[in-house]
C-alpha cells in the first residue's frame, strides 16, 4: 500500500517486536548462545574501539543540523520520529560514492548518509534509506553490527593492527571463529528487520522498492526508466535460490558494504506486506505483540539487546548496569506519554522510551 505524505502515520508507541524479522529473531539467539560472546563484547568495549569508530565519523564528516541544511534535517527528524526512535542520533554526511548510509557507535550511535544519496534520491526514497539505520539503533543493533565489522576487520589485513592493541589478539584466533559466523549469519538476517523499519518510515512500497532499485545499481543515465516491477520479479524469481546454502553462505562471508542483497531484501520486504503484516503495524492491531512477549517474561537490554533472564544487576553481554527490573510488581501503571502498560519498575516506557521518573 502508499500511503500519501499527508496521510502518513505517526507510529508514536512503535515497538520492534512489533515488526522484527523472524529471520534476525532466531539468528540473535544463536548468536547469544554462542561460547565466549559476553568476552569478546567486553574486550572490544574496553579497548575503546567503538569510540574510535564514532570519533573517526564525527572528526571526518558533515554534521546536518537545522542551520547548514533544513529540509535534510527536517526529513531525518520527521523519520525518526515517524517510527517513534526515543532520541534522535546526529546525521552526518560524508564524501563517498553509492547509495549507503551506516549507524556508528554503541553508546548514542550516530548516522552516517553518503552524500550522493542525496543527489540520487527522492525524498520518500531517502527516508527509507534513513529509516532502516533508524531502525537498527531502535532495534539495537549497533553493538554487534560494530563487532562483527571489527571480526571481518581482525581476519583481513587487520590482524597485526588488532593484534598490537592490548587483549585485541582474542580476535585473531581461531577459536573465535564460531563467533565471528555467527555474527556474520545475524547481521544478515537484521538487515531484514531494517528494511521493514525503513518501510514503516516512508510508509510506501513503491518508493522503498525504487531506493532498493538505484541501490542495486540503476544508473543516472537511466534514472527516468521504470524499473521497479522488472526488479520484484527477479525478487520472486530468486526466492527459489536454496535457503540452506544461502545460510551458508552468509556465515562465512564478512560483512563487505558492496555486496548488499537488493534482490533477496526486497523479496523479504514483499513477503512481509503481502502477508498483511505492516497493515496490522500501521493500524496498531500489532502491539499485543509487544504485550504477549512482555507478559511471557521477555526482557531485553537496552544498550546491545541481549535477551535477559531478570536477575542480572549487569548485562552479561556489554555490563550495561540494567535499567529494567523484572516484573514482579503486583500494581500496573500507565505509560503517561503513550499509556503503554508499566507491570514492574521499569526507569523508561517499553512503548515510546519516555522518561518514567
Amino acid at each position: 500500500m502508499s500511503v500519501e505524505v499527508q496521510d502518513r502515520i505517526i507510529l508514536g508507541d512503535l515497538h520492534p517486536l512489533e515488526y522484527e524479522h523472524p529471520f534476525d529473531t532466531k539468528a540473535m539467539g544463536l548468536l547469544q548462545g554462542t561460547p565466549g560472546l559476553e568476552r569478546i563484547s567486553k574486550t572490544i568495549f574496553k579497548a575503546g574501539l567503538e569510540k574510535w569508530a564514532k570519533v573517526q565519523c564525527t572528526g571526518s564528516n558533515l554534521l546536518v543540523t537545522e542551520k547548514n541544511l533544513p529540509e535534510l534535517n527536517r526529513c531525518f527528524n520527521d523519520t525518526c520520529h515517524r517510527i517513534a526512535l526515543a532520541q534522535i542520533p546526529q546525521l552526518y554526511l560524508r564524501h563517498s560514492i553509492g547509495i549507503q548510509a551506516d549507524h556508528i557507535g554503541a553508546e548514542d550511535p550516530v548516522i552516517a548518509l553518503n552524500a550522493f544519496a542525496v543527489d540520487r534520491l527522492t525524498e520518500a526514497e531517502l527516508e527509507f534509506i534513513l529509516g532502516r539505520q533508524a531502525g537498527h539503533i531502535k532495534s539495537r543493533h549497533s553493538l554487534y553490527t560494530m563487532m562483527a565489522l571489527i571480526m571481518g576487520f581482525s581476519g583481513g589485513f587487520g590482524v597485526g593492527l588488532l593484534g598490537a592493541i592490548p587483549g585485541m589478539n582474542i580476535l585473531t584466533t581461531a577459536a573465535t571463529k564460531p563467533i565471528e559466523w555467527a555474527l556474520n549469519f545475524w547481521t544478515r538476517m537484521a538487515e531484514f528487520t531494517a528494511d521493514r523499519t525503513g518501510l514503516l518510515a516512508c510508509q510506501n512500497m513503491d518508493m522503498a522498492i525504487s531506493a532498493l532499485v538505484k541501490t542495486a545499481g540503476l544508473p543516472l543515465k537511466y534514472a527516468e526508466n521504470d524499473c521497479n516491477e522488472s526488479f520484484i520479479e527477479q525478487a520472486r524469481e530468486f526466492e527459489q535460490m536454496d535457503s540452506k546454502w544461502m545460510n551458508k553462505l552468509f556465515k562465512m562471508m564478512r560483512p563487505d558494504p558492496s555486496i548488499n542483497w537488493t534482490v533477496l531484501r526486497a523479496s523479504e520486504l514483499l513477503k512481509w506486506v503481502e502477508s498483511g503484516e505492516y497493515e496490522s503495524v500501521l493500524s496498531r492491531e500489532s502491539r499485543s505483540k509487544v504485550q504477549m512477549a512482555r507478559d511471557g517474561g521477555l526482557i531485553i537490554c537496552r544498550t546491545c539487546s541481549y535477551r535477559l533472564t531478570g536477575s542480572e544487576k549487569f548485562c552479561p553481554c556489554c555490563g550495561s548496569a540494567m535499567s529494567i527490573t523484572p516484573n514482579i510488581s503486583a500494581q500496573k501503571k500507565n505509560c503517561p506519554s503513550c499509556s503503554f502498560e508499566i507491570k514492574g519498575n521499569e526507569k523508561f516506557c517499553p512503548g515510546c522510551g519516555e522518561n518514567l521518573n
